[in-house]
């Protein structure tokens, strides 16, 4: 779903004529999601094959310059690498960078992002095979976890279900977002996702010292 509010569309005219002005950019891509029927929007932005500075020093900029558009969010990555990851069957990139959420595209760009044979069939294989895998790790932390609590090992049974949370938490990541957050912090991870899936909200809630 796009833009409906005249002056969100106002916003994002502005924006593509920052990104595209200050940045090499291949293309960009628009995700609109809702938390309790508010829109807010992610912006995928691909940088240039040709881009020499990395995601990591470019990334902070592109935040800046978008400092005065709190309704969007971005994911800053490079062209190429897209490319891989749908080879691979990322179900996040699949969808979120999907020809009918393009926004902008660089006239002069000749690469072609989307590989031959590109499906969603493919992309539902590949996810279900990291699904199986990751899965079938979970659930092996999930039988120490019954071990050790059925012989009061408290402290190990604790830390196997941590890793339970923190496995399944970043499956999810790498298939919804595209990539896996870097923390050992359950709140962290549950952080990461809420912002694009509000339901998850409800599993933990924030300022409750129990939870």
């Amino acid at each position: 779903m796009g833009i409906t509010n005249k002056n969100d569309q106002t916003d994002l005219n502005s924006i593509i004529l920052i990104l595209a002005s200050k940045y090499n950019i291949d293309r960009i891509f628009l995700n609109t999601y809702y938390a309790v029927d508010v829109p807010f929007y992610e912006l995928v932005i691909l940088l240039s094959n040709k881009e020499h500075k990395s995601v990591g020093e470019l990334d902070p900029q592109i935040r800046m310059s978008l400092k005065d558009f709190p309704k969007f969010h971005h994911v800053t990555l490079i062209a190429f690498q897209v490319k891989s990851k749908l080879i691979d069957g990322n179900l996040y990139l699949h969808m979120t960078c999907h020809p009918d959420k393009l926004i902008y595209q660089n006239p002069s760009s000749r690469f072609e992002l989307y590989p031959e044979g590109h499906s969603i069939e493919n992309t539902l294989e590949s996810v279900n095979e990291l699904f199986a895998r990751e899965n079938h790790k979970i659930n092996e932390f999930k039988e120490g976890y019954y071990y050790f609590k059925e012989r009061d090992s408290l402290s190990h049974a604790g830390f196997m279900l941590h890793q339970v949370f923190e496995l399944r938490y970043r499956c999810m990541e790498i298939m919804v977002m595209g990539k896996e957050r870097a923390t050992h912090s359950i709140r962290s991870h549950h952080r990461y996702l809420v912002r694009i899936a509000p339901s998850l909200a409800t599993i933990f809630k924030e300022g409750k010292p129990e939870d």
